[in-house]
């Protein structure tokens, strides 16, 4: 089954962000492409992508994992990611979660065909 995985980042450039999470995560396996350019709200810029990939739960864990390695890189350890499923299911994790724990987070959601991941700084 594919999943579609929106990506909204707060403060970040949509290309950079894209490049940077091509970097981290398993090549072939998720594409990710810029949904629409960054929109300026309050002096603020936000990218949106969307990421498509086959194995949902693999995927939604491996794209979180991928921005909080990013975000620490920008010393940005006090940020939060929240997801949110098709089915109005939500978790959020902080960035002094332990990685492993991101995998049994996801596990708790249901209908991950579409998702929406927030990145807060």
């Amino acid at each position: 089954m594919v999943c579609e995985i929106e990506i909204v980042a707060e403060a970040f450039d949509a290309g950079e962000l894209r490049n940077r999470l091509q970097a981290v995560l398993p090549a072939n396996e998720i594409s990710l492409d810029v949904r629409r350019e960054p929109a300026y709200r309050l002096g603020a810029e936000t990218a949106v992508l969307v990421a498509v990939a086959t194995a949902a739960g693999s995927a939604v864990t491996a794209i979180i994992n991928g921005l909080f390695k990013i975000l620490e890189k920008r010393s940005e350890k006090a940020a939060s990611i929240t997801v949110l499923s098709a089915s109005g299911a939500k978790i959020e994790v902080h960035g002094d979660a332990p990685r492993e724990r991101v995998a049994e987070l996801v596990q708790q959601l249901d209908a991950l065909d579409r998702v929406r991941i927030h990145v807060a700084g």
